[in-house]
């Protein structure tokens, strides 16, 4: 018996065979097939005990570290920072890692002329542009195009020179090029000149470098990158659904409860600030899970077919 016999996807193509196109079309309807069997509402005991210990709705005007929740999408910060981006506001997780970034460093007073900051895998990312529009002077960096052996090197997300990162919209060209340089830099090897930053940041990154453990020594690392009392910003993927079973290993890690606290502590015990509000929200929306991220609604979903997930942001303040 074969695996698309095991998941009852027999009757589907075989994603193995045939050329890149014929393989990928297979692989999206095995997709779509799984995801149809998935709940498309969050309702396990664990979200409920989760929402009666965190009872109090994270908000933009006060960041901390949070999860994203419905609620944020409607206040006043949420459309004011779209705008500086120049985009419409959606609910979309990915958007909202963006403006969390952004108003986390904007309440930190981060956003100050020649304030340095270091964002890491940044791909083609606007928010280089839009900090240096704002004065700031910015390191960026990425993956060296030599680790090839990566899905993200050289991939359309990909970036390898300075260029990939000027939106002229949000910046002008001659400004840009003052306050932006490029550094190809690998997240589990920072490189050790990259030191007396005033801030650092990561989207939605730290969470492919192979492991739970990974992740969090990244987040450390980036912290000795920073000044005394600067701040470090990164967000990653948070698990809706259960504080035991997840994603520890491989392309994809899911981040747990017990998992944020240990970290929390461990924070703590070096002198570093950190406040945390893990309430994944009480509105209908909040429990709402895109199964074929395909909804205009899209701030829960499944990671691998698996773990119901969202997004959560963590800003901690170096000691000193």
């Amino acid at each position: 018996m074969g695996i698309l016999d095991i998941l009852g996807l027999s009757k589907l193509p075989d994603p193995n065979v045939g050329d890149h196109q014929t393989r990928k079309a297979a692989r999206i309807q095995i997709a779509k097939k799984k995801a149809a069997k998935l709940p498309d509402s969050l309702d396990s005991p664990f979200s409920h005990d989760l929402l009666r210990r965190w009872d109090q709705a994270p908000t933009l005007a006060a960041p901390i570290s949070q999860l994203c929740t419905a609620n944020q999408f409607g206040e006043a910060d949420y459309t004011r920072l779209c705008n500086l981006f120049q985009v419409q506001p959606t609910l979309r997780r990915k958007q909202w890692e963006f403006i969390y970034i952004l108003r986390a460093l904007e309440a930190g007073d981060c956003l100050a002329p020649d304030m340095r900051g270091l964002g890491f895998g940044v791909g083609k990312e606007k928010l280089p542009s839009l900090l240096a529009a704002q004065g700031c002077n910015i390191t960026a960096t990425d993956l060296p195009m030599t680790e090839a052996d990566s899905h993200w090197a050289g991939g359309p997300q990909h970036a390898a020179t300075l260029d990939a990162l000027c939106w002229l919209h949000l910046i002008d060209r001659d400004e840009f090029e003052k306050r932006v340089e490029f550094r190809p830099a690998n997240m589990k090897a920072i490189p050790d000149d990259l030191q007396g930053y005033d801030f650092c940041w990561s989207a939605c990154a730290l969470e492919h470098l192979g492991g739970l453990d990974e992740g969090f020594d990244f987040i450390k690392n980036s912290i000795a990158c920073l000044k005394p009392g600067g701040l470090a910003v990164h967000t990653t993927e948070f698990n809706l659904g259960s504080d035991k079973k997840t994603l520890t290993k491989g392309g994809t890690v899911v981040y747990r409860e017990k998992d944020i606290l240990q970290f929390a502590e461990e924070m703590r015990a070096e002198g570093h600030q950190i406040e945390l509000n893990l309430s994944p929200g009480a509105t209908p929306t909040d429990r709402m899970i895109d199964r074929f991220r395909d909804n205009d609604i899209h701030i829960r979903l499944y990671v691998m077919h698996q773990v119901p997930a969202t997004s959560i942001g963590l800003t901690v303040r170096k000691a000193g």
